[in-house]
């Protein structure tokens, strides 16, 4: 495993992150959320990081600021930015802006979402760029990055904060913006839609 030091978390006494490729019980967590491996892209990694003695493990990403987005085992639910904050953007081509634009508020929703393309007869637009927030904080640096787009589609939670995020950017650009939450009212999460569509069709990736 690599290891970082890193100068700041989110809940976490700095120390020491090591990263690696994703274990078996990696997998296994992630699958328990519907999420399909084909999805996961290269960048996921396992992480463990060491403080006062303990070890926390999850899974993780790269941000594009060179952080990590974390998940502890046993707490798939809420992500949180390791090192460095930044969003993360996932373009469809490189060097080029596509006209459409999900967005996202962190990288569990994105796999939903890339699951949920595979397995579904409800489709949304796919040939798109992907904006994933990851941390309040990055907030307004992703709503100025999506003002170059022709649509733009948000997948945000059904909560105070996803529904502040859809408000602002509506507001911002009221023609080119979808409030795709409406799809998956009664779910917090777009993952926890996933998740429940996945239970209930009895799909199992192992």
């Amino acid at each position: 495993m690599s290891k970082i030091c890193f100068k700041r978390t989110d809940g976490f006494i700095p120390g020491t992150l090591n990263t690696g490729n994703l274990t078996h019980l990696d997998h296994l967590s992630l699958q328990k959320l519907g999420l399909h491996p084909q999805v996961l892209p290269r960048t996921m990694c396992s992480v463990i990081v060491q403080r006062k003695g303990k070890t926390l493990r999850g899974i993780g990403i790269m941000n594009d600021a060179g952080g990590v987005e974390f998940c502890e085992s046993g707490n798939l639910e809420d992500p949180v930015s390791l090192s460095k904050n930044g969003i993360l953007f996932i373009p469809l081509k490189s060097r080029c802006v596509a006209r459409i634009c999900n967005m996202f508020v962190d990288f569990l929703d994105y796999l939903s979402f890339k699951t949920f393309q595979e397995h579904s007869v409800m489709t949304f637009p796919s040939d798109c760029d992907y904006i994933i927030i990851n941390h309040p904080s990055n907030f307004l640096f992703a709503m100025v990055k999506s003002d170059v787009y022709d649509n733009i589609n948000l997948f945000m939670p059904n909560n105070i904060y996803g529904r502040t995020i859809t408000l602002s950017i509506m507001s911002r650009n009221p023609l080119h913006t979808t409030d795709c939450s409406l799809h998956y009212q009664g779910f917090e999460h777009f993952r926890d839609f996933v998740h429940s569509l996945m239970s209930r069709k009895g799909q199992r990736w192992i």
